[in-house]
């Protein structure tokens, strides 16, 4: 069956003869995966021949697993034919950006990915530009900072995050001359 990256899925192991009949031992199981970057179980005893393993794929393609055994080396491992692993949804966290006044010094922006995919800004509307992650603000309104991802070989766009804030007026200080006048 076809998973998805970063989605994990369940391997059951069993100990068996050379008739595939299950044999009733705790030998301790160890997993790989052809994906180097896959989420693999601790080492782990069987449980009367049995066990299940818990795998997170992280790299979309084709990719196997291995179950060996640490406790008798000597028995063979056993590969699981090829497994189709499809690209990844992620999704953007992007909090509330707080409101700023005219004047005020430029601020970072931050969000992440559910993938840990850099995130990338830009200002879709109003009063302020950015360089990176960080907003300078060059007039009085409402902004919409949009953050975005836009996926790469494992993992499909995220949907993009879009977080506003305005930015008020300040305060004008009007101080006289204290000059008289004869």
């Amino acid at each position: 069956t076809a998973q998805t990256a970063g989605i994990g899925y369940t391997v059951t192991v069993n100990a068996v003869d050379a008739y595939w009949n299950l044999i009733a031992t705790n030998d301790t199981t160890h997993i790989t995966s052809s994906d180097a970057n896959a989420v693999l179980p601790a080492d782990a005893p069987l449980s009367g021949g049995t066990a299940t393993f818990g795998i997170t794929p992280m790299t979309a393609g084709s990719t196997t697993v291995t179950a060996s055994n640490v406790t008798n080396p000597a028995i063979l491992s056993d590969t699981s034919s090829a497994i189709t692993v499809i690209k990844g949804d992620q999704t953007i966290c992007f909090g509330a950006l707080a409101d700023k006044t005219y004047g005020d010094a430029p601020f970072g922006v931050n969000a992440t990915a559910s993938s840990a995919l850099p995130v990338t800004f830009s200002v879709l509307s109003g009063p302020a530009t950015i360089d990176g992650t960080n907003v300078t603000i060059t007039g009085t309104g409402t902004v919409t900072v949009r953050a975005s991802q836009p996926g790469d070989a494992n993992w499909n766009a995220a949907t993009s995050v879009d977080q506003a804030f305005t930015v008020l007026q300040a305060a004008l200080t009007v101080t006289a001359d204290d000059q008289s006048r004869a």
